[in-house]
């Protein structure tokens, strides 16, 4: 969870932050933001996809209320270590996809009006890691950033 908190503003909100600050305000502090806007935010990791949903306030980049956060199990990192090929197998992919799809129906129904993503180690290490997220994008339309060892261990 507090790796999402730190993900969102971090990774979504980049375009419209001048200054990113973690803090959670309450739902009512809506009424004094000029401009907010309704983000998704995916965390695919090696044993696990996350969803967060936010109200954001685009002049400061900061988390107004979070309305939604869920974590399911995908175990693609075991898969991978099972692989004689280095790859992360068909199945798992579908596995991933299909709860993938699920939580962006969830953040969709919930409002978010952007969404975007982070992709960790195992997707960095799996000969076809590249490959999987360019299916996310292709099929579920969640832009999903692969990051370097360095801000994933910052992070989290």
């Amino acid at each position: 969870m507090a790796v999402l908190v730190v993900l969102l503003p971090l990774l979504l909100l980049k375009r419209a932050a001048a200054s990113l600050r973690m803090d959670c305000g309450e739902p009512d502090d809506l009424a004094a933001s000029a401009k907010y806007v309704r983000r998704a935010a995916f965390d695919i990791g090696s044993g696990s996809s996350k969803l967060q949903v936010a109200d954001v306030d685009v002049e400061s980049g900061r988390i107004v209320h979070v309305l939604h956060a869920s974590e399911v199990p995908v175990p693609f990192s075991i898969d991978w270590k099972q692989s004689a090929t280095n790859e992360l197998s068909e199945m798992i992919q579908s596995q991933g996809l299909e709860v993938l799809g699920e939580l962006s129906r969830k953040a969709r129904a919930l409002g978010a009006a952007e969404s975007a993503g982070i992709a960790t180690e195992v997707f960095r290490k799996a000969s076809n890691g590249a490959e999987y997220l360019r299916k996310i994008k292709d099929r579920l339309g969640i832009d999903v950033r692969l990051i370097a060892q360095e801000d994933e261990a910052r992070l989290g």
